[in-house]
């Protein structure tokens, strides 16, 4: 779970975000969750977009909940067909608060 005042971080953060995963007709396939697997591993937050094609077949938030669940990622926020997923770097050998980002007192 993420802590609110960092949550509220990373929705300011992925307002600027583009959404770099479409899910589409084919659905959610084995190949399309190891490739959000990787995404979530270099970025830590991304945004996936479901399109119309995938709405009309399939339940999209009950399919952001699934993908969530079987990457260990964490919701930021869901918006009609998009969702922002955020996962912690695995080790924490930059930054102190998860982000794996490099805090202030380690860019001087």
């Amino acid at each position: 779970m993420i802590q609110p005042d960092l949550k509220k971080k990373l929705k300011l953060k992925s307002k600027s975000l583009e959404p770099i995963v479409r899910v589409g007709k084919n659905g959610l396939t084995d190949n399309m969750l190891a490739h959000i697997n990787n995404l979530l591993k270099k970025r830590k937050l991304i945004k996936i977009k479901f399109l119309k094609s995938f709405a009309d077949a399939n339940d999209a938030k009950r399919a952001m909940d699934e993908i969530a669940g079987k990457l260990s990622a964490d919701i930021v926020k869901k918006i009609g067909f998009t969702v922002v997923l955020y996962r912690r770097a695995q080790s924490k050998k930059r930054g102190d608060d998860g982000t794996g980002m490099p805090t202030d007192k380690e860019k001087e």
